[in-house]
């Protein structure tokens, strides 16, 4: 019995130590290697664990124990909020200007889409947007096809949205086809930039003119892993389950590794900002990952902020992760309302609404 509990005790040790290092990784936003990716990706299950050990720990009497693994979960402290949020932090009254980001899944048009989810532009996708009638919609795997049934800048110019960029195209161009990232507003839209990084994903900046003000709103769409999940899950196989980890394993090394690297471009392009800057996108990684924890440096995140509940933003497998963010700069912009809208099922992730007011002295 005393080895069993001398076993059990270092490996207790080492899981502390373990979660000690992928604590101090994730709150210091270290990403010189892509295992670093995989060492924070274990965080949720580290709490899991622990809390398991506290209970069981309890229950046996091995009080010694139980204290060190809820030590280990009161150290994640300055994690919790970026996991949970109890209330709403907001203020009282309206924002000057609103913003709904969302990743559209290219208004279901050459992707596999589940048969509640309908597109956008959809009578019920329109109706949506009359209701929360956002200023600014920040668009990612955005899909425009003039004169079909995807002719996203005529359905949305009716709703007043009448100044829009798309990735790789100029402010207020529109061509037969295009997609990727996008922007619709009902201010004036100025000084467009943008980088495409593969496929749909890049970055793009505009300035928006608000009033006498502007602020500089920049879309993201990080490298995506385009995981199968569900194709992993349903294997029954045993060669069938070791091919789908080892393509599921790969997908996400590279994941890892490029949005390391464009998550640079971006703190450039919010540091090179003389606007108030608001970012918004789809990150593809969780909110223990490098590029939550770089941005999270030099800005705000608004469901930290002002969120409730777990804030999920992806419907499908793995379902409770939250991927889609928005983040602004505190100094300069205050957030009045942020939500994470779960009723509507556009697309295979949920839209983010926030609503902001300059802070006086801004120009």
């Amino acid at each position: 019995m005393r080895l069993i509990g001398k076993i059990t005790g270092q490996i207790h040790l080492l899981l502390c130590l373990y979660t000690a290092l992928a604590y101090a990784l994730s709150y210091w936003a270290v990403g010189f290697h892509w295992s670093v990716g995989f060492i924070t990706l274990s965080i949720p299950l580290l709490w899991v664990i622990h809390l398991a050990i506290v209970i069981l720990g309890l229950l046996s009497g091995s009080r010694k124990t139980a204290f060190v693994s809820l030590l280990m979960l009161l150290l994640a402290f300055p994690l919790w909020s970026r996991t949970f949020r109890l209330g709403s932090g907001e203020k009282s009254g309206e924002g000057e200007f609103s913003i709904l980001s969302y990743n559209v899944h290219q208004l279901g048009v050459g992707v596999n889409v589940d048969r509640n989810e309908k597109s956008l532009i959809s009578t019920e996708g329109l109706a949506f947007l009359k209701e929360v009638n956002p200023d600014l919609l920040c668009l990612q795997e955005a899909f425009q096809e003039s004169g079909g049934k995807a002719d996203l800048v005529k359905s949305l110019k009716r709703l007043g949205y009448t100044h829009f960029a798309f990735m790789g195209s100029d402010i207020n161009e529109k061509k037969a086809r295009q997609g990727g990232l996008a922007v619709f507003s009902k201010y004036k839209l100025e000084n467009l930039r943008h980088e495409v990084f593969a496929g749909q994903n890049g970055v793009m900046k505009v300035d928006v003119r608000i009033g006498k003000n502007k602020i500089t709103l920049i879309d993201v769409h990080l490298h995506s892993m385009t995981l199968s999940l569900r194709d992993l899950v349903e294997q029954r196989e045993v060669d069938g389950l070791k091919n789908e980890s080892k393509k599921t394993l790969s997908r996400m090394k590279n994941g890892f590794q490029k949005r390391n690297q464009q998550v640079a471009a971006l703190e450039n392009w919010i540091s090179e900002s003389e606007n108030p800057v608001i970012v918004c996108g789809d990150f593809n990684e969780i909110p223990y990952h490098y590029a939550y924890g770089r941005l999270s440096k030099i800005l705000a995140n608004s469901f930290e902020k002002g969120g409730k509940g777990f804030g999920f933003t992806f419907r499908n497998l793995p379902y409770f992760i939250r991927i889609d963010n928005q983040f602004y700069d505190p100094d300069k912009i205050e957030l009045v309302h942020f939500e994470t809208i779960r009723s509507v099922v556009f697309s295979d992730h949920r839209p983010l609404l926030g609503s902001y007011t300059l802070l006086s002295g801004t120009e």
